[in-house]
């Protein structure tokens, strides 16, 4: 089994979290002060966030900053 990079799992999981969570782009600009172009880079695996802003992403979503950087195996 290969392991994912965080460049890899993050924009996946990002994009799962705005889904469920029904939040766009602009949501996120809006309530968290964050770039579009920033979000945009996120979702297309350019940059990741730093950890200050997993931590604000995990708070806004109501989950844990691991649930946004990591795979987790699946019991």
């Amino acid at each position: 089994m290969n392991a994912l990079s965080v460049r890899e799992i993050f924009p996946r999981k990002l994009l799962h979290y705005m889904t469920i969570n029904r939040k766009t782009r602009n949501d996120l600009v809006r309530d968290l002060g964050f770039k579009y172009s920033t979000i945009r880079d996120w979702e297309k695996g350019l940059t990741i966030p730093r950890m200050d802003k997993v931590e604000k992403l995990a708070s806004y979503f109501g989950c844990e900053n691991s649930d946004l950087i990591e795979e987790k195996e699946k019991p």
